[in-house]
Formats: C-alpha cells, sequence, structure tokens
C-alpha cells in the first residue's frame, strides 16, 4: 500500500512490533462488568459505573522514539476487547441509538408530565392526565426491550471494532520498524485498551494516571473507531476544542491522498476520543462514518472487512504523522 504525501513514500505492512526500539508497559484498569447502561448521545458509560461490579484489564503501550528531541507525540489508539453480543435487534444495528432516543424521550415526558400534575394539584378521575399516564406507559415496552438487548453471556466477534483497527494500528507501526524510520521530532506511540468496551474505563485510567506525564510536550491521541467499509470514513470531533484543531491536520492528510473523509462532530456523545479531551489532550478519532454502520452492521470474519478500508485507513494515519510532523511543537 503506497503512502506517497508530505512525509514520502511509505509502506503499510501488518504485523506485529519488531525486535528493536520498542518500550511496552502495562496499566492495570478497572473493568466494569454486567449492569452498566451506556447511553451513547448523552455521556459516557463511567457516569453509571457504579452500578457494575469491577474486574481488573490492563493496557499495552509501545513507543518509537523521534530521530532528535521531541516537540511533539502522536499516539495511536485501539482495543483488545469486544461489546457484548445484541440479541437480534429488530432494527439493526441502529437499535441501541433509537432506544436511547426512546429511553430519553419517554423519561422527558414522564418528568413534564409529573410536574404539571403536581401544579395542577394532583387531580383525581381527570380525563387529560389519564391520557398522559397511558402515552406515558407506551414507553413501558421500549424499556424492558432495552434492558434485555445485550446478552450478558457472549460477546460478538470484535472483528470491525476491535481487531482490525488493532491490526492497522500495528502494521503502522511495524512499517516504521521495518523502514527503519523515525519522525524528525514527533514521538509515535500506540495504546491498546483492555477495557475499552467496559465505559472505555481503560482510555480513562490511562488517561487520568499518565495525564501529567504525557502534558511534557504537545500531545494528540488518535484512536481508531470502527473500520468496516471505506464508502464513508470520517473523522470524529469536538467542535470549539483541541479536538478539532487535531481533527483539521487528519483531514489535510486525507486531502493529500485525495481520501474523500467525513468530518462528523460529537458534541455529547461517548466517542473513542471523549476520554483523553476530556483530560485535556487534543484529540480525535476516525473510523467508519457511523451513518454506515446501521447499514453494514458488525463483521462476522475477517472477509467482511473491506481490505480497501484497511489500505485507506493505514496511509491515512501514516499521512497524518507526516503532517503532524511538519509541524511544530
Amino acid at each position: 500500500m503506497p503512502c506517497h504525501g508530505r512525509g514520502g513514500g511509505a509502506v503499510c505492512r501488518f504485523g506485529l512490533f519488531g525486535n528493536g526500539d520498542r518500550r511496552v508497559g502495562c496499566h492495570r484498569a478497572e473493568l466494569l462488568r454486567g449492569g452498566t447502561v451506556h447511553l451513547p448521545l448523552l455521556f459516557d458509560g463511567t457516569k453509571l459505573g457504579f452500578l457494575a461490579a469491577r474486574r481488573t484489564s490492563a493496557n499495552l503501550f509501545g513507543k518509537r522514539y523521534a530521530r532528535f528531541e521531541p516537540l511533539r507525540r502522536v499516539v495511536l489508539v485501539t482495543r483488545c476487547d469486544a461489546p457484548q453480543k445484541l440479541r437480534k435487534p429488530i432494527l439493526g444495528s441502529a437499535t441501541p441509538n433509537l432506544l436511547t432516543l426512546t429511553g430519553l424521550l419517554g423519561t422527558a415526558l414522564l418528568f413534564v408530565c409529573t410536574a404539571v400534575f403536581l401544579f395542577a394539584g394532583a387531580p383525581e378521575k381527570n380525563g387529560f392526565f389519564g391520557f398522559l399516564a397511558v402515552v406515558c406507559a407506551l414507553f413501558i415496552p421500549g424499556y424492558v426491550y432495552a434492558a434485555f438487548l445485550a446478552n450478558p453471556n457472549e460477546v460478538s466477534a470484535g472483528i470491525s471494532e476491535a481487531l482490525v483497527p488493532t491490526a492497522t494500528a500495528l502494521g503502522v507501526m511495524k512499517s516504521l520498524f521495518d523502514r527503519s524510520e523515525r519522525y524528525e521530532r514527533t514521538e509515535v506511540c500506540l495504546l491498546v485498551s483492555g477495557a475499552e468496551f467496559s465505559a472505555r474505563a481503560g482510555s480513562y485510567a490511562f488517561a487520568k494516571k499518565h495525564k501529567k506525564l504525557y502534558s511534557d510536550i504537545p500531545t494528540v491521541f488518535i484512536p481508531i473507531e470502527t473500520l468496516t467499509t471505506t464508502k464513508r470514513l470520517s473523522v470524529f470531533f469536538r467542535s470549539g476544542t483541541g479536538s478539532a484543531q487535531a481533527a483539521s491536520v487528519v483531514a489535510e492528510a486525507a486531502d493529500n491522498l485525495n481520501l474523500h473523509l467525513d468530518r462528523e462532530t460529537s458534541p455529547l456523545g461517548s466517542a473513542c476520543f471523549t476520554p483523553f479531551a476530556a483530560a485535556g489532550f487534543d484529540s480525535c478519532s476516525v473510523g467508519t462514518s457511523r451513518r454506515l454502520l446501521a447499514k453494514y452492521g458488525e463483521a462476522q470474519s475477517v472477509d467482511d472487512i473491506d481490505k480497501n478500508a484497511v489500505a485507506a485507513m493505514g496511509a491515512l494515519l501514516i499521512e497524518s504523522l507526516n503532517y503532524f510532523d511538519s509541524y511544530g511543537g
């Protein structure tokens, strides 16, 4: 996969780290199990983490040093766990988001109706409030269905969510090693989280513990989201923050490769960059557009993955590193 661009030619070959320059460390993170409710349109699942049992996981961290004193650091982020398997959602992979919206609407309606009922003096046998009670009750099946949507005894294959993104990031790191290439002033790192689908516990734990350590120079975190097809790749960011600045650099790299890259904002959601942005780091994430995930769904095998998507993502990551290295710290 040739990647001719601002930083010169590059070839992405996928595999494990070479036996040369690397530093690998593990960081223990609390893994939330069972019972955690995840509302992706509002906030990250850690807000409700106290409801779940806890287990211990670990993060893997690798580093490739810069040729000279580094002025910046770019950390590619992936994961090695997988989400719980859904029980054949009626409306396809869009079901969780639809249930989230339904739950929010039902809860808001119940709150407003209750407030109006109390301010009205809690009248008895009132037809209008009886009608509102029936409307609120219509949302109950949605809550029940949501409670049993995930199968606690099974996890998904994790092909498009974890294995392919991790293999892509490893391929980028191996490419740098095989060609004995180091960026002039940019330190390139790889973080593999072992508890990403447990309310992003691994990323939150890493960002919290190492915030001071990795604030010595400007540090950008670039997680790789679900990767299924190259028909619509996106960079996810939060407007008005350092997240948008990082996304602009990635988008510029995509333009230089003539790669179409949508920009999708995530004002409230729990995109993969959220833990790092919350810790004050510049961070954005890249992957298949969420608008297409509902259409393509979860990959059941590696053969279900568009190979062009992997090649395009590898090229984009390397060209983004080229651009970051060409800018000042």
